[in-house]
Formats: structure tokens, C-alpha cells, sequence
């Protein structure tokens, strides 16, 4: 069973690179044109592309890349002029940092809120919950990234918020530089709390709805079991009960209720 998934795993990871290349091949224009000067001569595109390898057939092209890949030679950066892995490495701690906080947050955020719409359920929070969550659920991850920009990069400096709801829209830290020890620290917080959010706000929203439904079907669950053993429990009192005992008990003051719990003790 294990190798059947690792065998698939590794098909699927094959097929993803194979139709990465063909659609990179597939685009239209010549790639070295938007590498070389403008003022570049046609011998000079055809130097650069037989350095990149882009003259040889698409096969010899498709083995040498995946052979590239597979050894992990991703290239070189042509923006960083870095190999590609190095600036994969270099941004790998950060994205984790992201992913992973962004995570938590998701399971504490949208778990508290599915469990408080099934506590209040039916209420005016519980709608109120359900319209927010279904909302930011169906809005676009990019569309909801623009709209906090907009309101807490751009808006917050356009309309005099304070300096502390001024959130930075890119980098991990200013520029600059300036700041050390715990400064820095409090400056790359404030640069991650816009991804952060984008990131744990849609999943947040995703898990709520499914935490309060399931709580919503336990509850119905639990009270059909519960129901359920009363009237059983019930039945086994009445059954057990002298027929002439309960009929009369109504006629001398005592509530049913009342009299089924005497009877109950007496044939226990």
C-alpha cells in the first residue's frame, strides 16, 4: 500500500513538471528577447539562446531540464542573479514562520467561533457569525489581500490613522534597516500581520462553518440518544408499576411525574 502511494506520488510529481515545460514552451515569443538590451543584435539573442540551451530540439530541452530538476540544479535567478535554490532557501524560514502561524490561528480562530455559533444557535450573533464567515469564505484570497491593503496601508495613512494601524504592505522589515533586538522583532511582527490575517481569515472562516455544523449535528444527535433512554427508561417503570397504583395517584394530589418516581422506588 505504501508503495503503491509513493509510486503515485512520484507520477503526480512527474506529470505536474511535464506540464509545467510544455506550457513554458507552449507561450508565445522567444524568451531571449526579454533578457537581452533593447538595442541587442539578432547574433547577440542567438549567442544567448544557445547558452540557455533554448537551440537544441524540445526533447534534448525536456531531458536536460528534468535532469536538472531532479538533481536539484533549479538554475539561476535572472531578476537576483542567484541560483534559484539559494533564493528558495533564503525565503523558506519566513514562509514556514507564515504558514504555520497562519495554521494555528485557523484551527483556535475558526474553532472558537463554530463552537460559539452552535452555543448561540438560532441568535442574532449566530446570523450575524454565519453572514461574516460565508463571506470572507467566498472572497478571493487576492481580492481580500487588496481590500486590507487598501484599508490598513493606504486609507489608514490617508485618513490620519495612528502610526501603530499603518500596517506595511511588503518586505519582512523596513528597508533601512534602523531598527535592532527587540525593535526588530516588533517591526517584522507588524510586517507579517497582514499576511497572517489573509492567510488565517479564510481558513478561519472555512473551519467555523464546519465546526458549527458538527455541533449542531451532535447536539441533535445527543439529545435523539438522550430522548431515546428516557422514554425506555420510561417504559421499564410503567411495566414494572401496579396497574392500580398510578391512576389513583392524580385523584389524591400527587402529580404523575411524582407518583411514577415513588413507584419507580418502590420496585427498585
Amino acid at each position: 500500500m505504501l508503495i503503491h502511494r509513493v509510486a503515485g506520488a512520484i507520477a503526480l510529481w512527474w506529470l505536474v513538471l511535464t506540464i509545467t515545460f510544455l506550457l513554458i514552451r507552449a507561450a508565445p515569443g522567444d524568451a531571449t528577447l526579454f533578457l537581452i538590451p533593447p538595442g541587442a543584435s539578432a547574433a547577440d539573442a542567438a549567442m544567448l539562446s544557445a547558452q540557455l540551451g533554448l537551440d537544441a530540439p524540445l526533447p534534448v530541452q525536456y531531458a536536460r531540464w528534468l535532469g536538472s530538476v531532479v538533481s536539484g540544479n533549479l538554475g539561476e535567478s535572472f531578476a537576483l542573479h542567484q541560483p534559484v535554490s539559494a533564493v528558495l532557501g533564503d525565503a523558506l524560514p519566513v514562509s514556514l514562520a507564515l504558514g504555520g502561524i497562519s495554521l494555528a490561528l485557523t484551527f483556535i480562530v475558526g474553532v472558537a467561533i463554530g463552537m460559539l455559533q452552535g452555543l448561540r444557535r438560532g441568535s442574532r450573533l449566530d446570523t450575524v457569525l454565519t453572514v461574516v464567515t460565508t463571506t470572507v469564505y467566498a472572497a478571493p484570497t487576492f481580492w481580500l489581500a487588496l481590500a486590507l491593503i487598501a484599508l490598513f496601508t493606504y486609507g489608514a495613512s490617508q485618513w490620519g490613522f495612528p502610526a501603530a494601524l499603518r500596517l506595511p504592505a511588503f518586505g519582512i522589515s523596513e528597508p533601512a534597516g534602523q531598527y535592532r533586538g527587540f525593535a526588530a522583532f516588533v517591526d517584522t511582527a507588524r510586517h507579517a500581520i497582514l499576511p497572517v490575517l489573509v492567510l488565517a481569515s479564510v481558513g478561519a472562516a472555512g473551519i467555523a462553518r464546519v465546526a458549527a455544523a458538527l455541533r449542531h449535528a451532535l447536539r441533535a444527535c445527543l439529545d435523539d440518544r438522550v430522548c431515546a433512554r428516557a422514554r425506555i427508561a420510561r417504559g421499564r417503570i410503567l411495566a414494572r408499576a401496579p396497574e392500580e397504583r398510578i391512576p389513583v395517584s392524580p385523584a389524591q394530589g400527587r402529580g404523575a411525574r411524582r407518583a411514577i418516581r415513588r413507584v419507580a422506588r418502590g420496585s427498585a
